[in-house]
């Protein structure tokens, strides 16, 4: 496996990642998780079924499986950085103070329905993962598959839901 390889590997991921945060900033979509499968996984792979044509195919492998490997790391963690997650906006709170203290008080007063539950409700939401009939809440068929191999993945490290 050459050098080249690997820098052409990560440099279609670099690629790819500029052009996701050009859309992101530009258009702000919707079904952030559905265009994220499309620009990071779909595009690029039929980039990669035209580009056996013109490259080895052992080289095209390597440069292929760290590009998927960077893309699905990627995927895994986007929601991360896209949610306001509780832990995150603890350390941010604690790194704004003044004196890098806070009392519990200080901290709870700063999350609300609003901000932990709300947001993310809105975001299954428009990715149907979940459908909304009146005042009840379904989930949806892409829901429920994200639901079982997230429990199935759980299940490997033997952890119960809600454990940590």
């Amino acid at each position: 496996m050459s050098w080249m390889s690997l820098i052409c590997g990560i440099f279609v991921f670099l690629t790819v990642l500029t052009i996701h945060i050009f859309i992101w900033r530009v258009l702000k979509p919707k079904n952030q998780v559905s265009l994220l499968f499309i620009i990071f996984l779909i595009i690029p792979f039929m980039g990669f079924v035209l580009a056996a044509f013109f490259i080895k195919l052992a080289v095209l492998l390597v440069i292929s499986l760290l590009y998927f490997a960077l893309s699905c790391a990627y995927i895994q963690t986007y929601p991360v950085f896209q949610a306001v997650t509780p832990s995150l906006q603890i350390i941010h709170l604690l790194d704004k103070a003044d004196f890098k203290t806070l009392t519990l008080d200080e901290i709870m007063n700063n999350f609300t329905r609003e901000n932990l539950v709300q947001d993310r409700l809105e975001d299954l939401l428009a990715e149907n993962f979940v459908y909304q009939k009146g005042d009840d809440l379904f989930l949806a068929s892409k829901g429920a598959f994200l639901a079982r191999t997230f429990s199935f993945y759980r299940s490997i490290y033997g952890l119960k839901m809600g454990d940590g």
